[in-house]
C-alpha cells in the first residue's frame, strides 16, 4: 500500500496524542501531588463521597470539577489502546525482507535511544527543580546518575508517562515472534484468539466477586488467562483490522459510532457506580491509588476502553487518501517526541498559569492540553532539525 493510504492512521496518531495530553491535563485536578503541583486542593467525587479532612472548599465548584474530570477521563483513556492498535496495523506481519535483528535495530534507534535521552533530561530536571536541597555536589551527582541508571529498571518517579515506552518495547520484542503466525492465520483463527483476549477484559468484573481467577494464588500470579491478556490483544486487533477489514466491504463508520457511544456511556456509568460503592477512604492515600480501583471503567484493558479504541479506529483508519496539511503531518511524525517532552511543559503551565485562572475546570483542562501540545510541538520541531535528532525524538 502507498503511503497516502495511511491518511487515517496519521489522523488517529494525532488524535491519540491529543487525548494523551488531555488525560494528563485532567490529572492536575485529581492528583494531590503531581510533579510539584501540590498547591491546588480541589477534590473529586471520591473525596466528596468519603468526607476527607481537607481545608474547606466550595462543594458546588468541586462537584462541577468532578463531572468535568469524569467526562474527560472516560473519553481520553482509549488513547493508549489506539496507539498500540496503530503499531499492530503498521507492523504485523513484518515485511518478508525484515529480519528479527533488523527489526530490533530499527526499534532501538527509534524508541530506546530517545527514552535514554529524555531520562537524562528528566533526571536533571528532577534533581535540580523537584528535589532540591541535596547536601553537596556529591548528593546531586548521585541523584542524577541514579536516575539515569534507572532507565534500565523503570521510568523516573516524577514522570510516570514514560511507562508507555517500556510497555511498547515489550510488545516490539514479541512482534517478530508473532509475525509468522499473523501472516498465516486465517480469519477464524485470529477471531478465536481475540475472543479469548476479549474475555480477559471482563476480569475486573469477575475480580469484584472473586479475588483470584483461574489458577491465580499468592504463590502464582500467572493464571490461565495471563498469556492472552493485556496490550497484546490491541496489537493483534490492529493486525486483524488491516488483514481482514481494510479491503473488505464493511460499514466501518456505523460500527465505529456505535462502539464509541457504548464505550463512553458505559465508562461514565461504571465510574458513577464504582464511586457509589466506596464507603471509606484513607486521606493519606493519593487520588492516583484510588483511581486504580476504577479498573472496570478506566483501565486501558477494560471493556469501555476496548469499545472506544476500536470505534475510533474504525471511524478513521479507512478514510480516503488526500493531501494532509503540513502541520498535521508534522504532528503525526513528531508525536513520539511530543509525548516524551510534554510532561515538563504541562506541569509548569498547570502550576504557574492555569491553576490560578478563574475559569471553568473544563476550559482550564483544554487550555492546559492545547498550550502544552503547541509548546511541545515547537520544541520537537526545533530538535528534529538537529544532527542525530532520531536519538532525541
Amino acid at each position: 500500500m502507498m503511503r497516502q493510504q495511511y491518511y487515517g492512521i496519521d489522523l488517529l496518531r494525532i488524535f491519540a496524542c491529543f487525548l494523551v495530553l488531555l488525560l494528563h491535563s485532567c490529572e492536575c485536578f485529581y492528583v494531590t501531588f503531581f510533579c510539584g503541583v501540590g498547591s491546588y486542593l480541589n477534590l473529586d467525587v471520591v473525596a466528596l463521597k468519603s468526607g476527607c479532612n481537607y481545608p474547606p472548599v466550595d462543594t458546588v465548584t468541586v462537584q462541577s470539577e468532578a463531572i468535568s474530570v469524569v467526562l474527560f477521563e472516560s473519553l481520553t483513556r482509549c488513547a493508549v489502546p489506539i496507539f498500540v492498535m496503530i503499531s499492530g496495523f503498521l507492523l504485523l506481519p513484518l515485511k518478508s525482507c525484515m529480519t528479527m535483528g533488523a527489526f530490533y535495530r530499527k526499534r532501538v534507534s527509534r524508541i530506546l535511544l530517545p527514552l535514554v535521552s529524555w531520562t537524562i533530561v528528566y533526571s536533571l530536571y528532577t534533581t535540580f527543580l523537584l528535589e532540591s536541597g541535596h547536601d553537596g555536589v556529591g548528593d546531586y551527582l548521585y541523584s542524577i546518575f541514579k536516575g539515569i541508571g534507572g532507565v534500565f529498571v523503570n521510568f523516573p518517579n516524577h514522570f510516570g508517562h514514560l511507562w508507555y515506552v517500556y510497555m511498547i518495547l515489550g510488545l516490539y520484542i514479541i512482534i517478530p515472534i508473532l509475525s509468522p503466525w499473523v501472516e498465516r492465520a486465517s480469519r477464524p483463527q485470529m477471531i478465536f484468539v481475540l475472543s479469548i483476549w476479549i474475555l480477559t477484559l471482563f476480569l475486573p468484573f469477575i475480580r469484584s466477586v472473586w479475588t483470584n481467577v483461574w489458577g491465580e494464588c499468592p504463590w502464582n500470579p500467572f493464571g490461565t488467562h495471563y498469556y492472552f491478556s493485556g496490550f497484546i490483544g490491541y496489537l493483534l486487533l490492529g493486525a486483524y483490522i488491516r488483514k481482514f477489514i481494510f479491503d473488505a466491504d464493511f460499514n466501518c463508520q456505523k460500527w465505529g459510532v456505535l462502539f464509541v457511544s457504548i464505550g463512553f456511556m458505559s465508562a461514565v456509568g461504571l465510574i458513577i457506580y464504582q464511586v457509589s460503592q466506596i464507603t471509606s477512604f484513607d486521606a493519606e492515600e493519593s487520588y492516583m491509588s484510588i483511581a486504580k480501583t476504577f479498573d472496570m471503567s478506566l483501565s486501558y484493558c477494560s471493556v469501555p476502553m476496548f469499545l472506544q479504541a476500536t470505534g475510533f479506529f474504525l471511524l478513521c483508519f479507512k478514510l480516503p487518501p488526500q493531501r494532509m496539511p503540513s502541520i498535521l503531518l508534522d504532528i503525526s511524525h513528531l508525536s513520539y517526541g511530543i509525548y516524551l517532552c510534554h510532561m515538563i511543559f504541562l506541569t509548569l503551565l498547570c502550576e504557574n498559569v492555569f491553576i490560578s485562572l478563574d475559569l471553568p475546570t473544563s476550559i482550564r483542562i483544554i487550555g492546559i492540553c492545547l498550550s502544552t501540545m503547541l509548546v511541545s510541538y515547537l520544541l520537537t520541531k526545533i530538535l528534529s532539525r538537529l544532527p542525530y535528532s532520531r536519538c532525541i525524538i
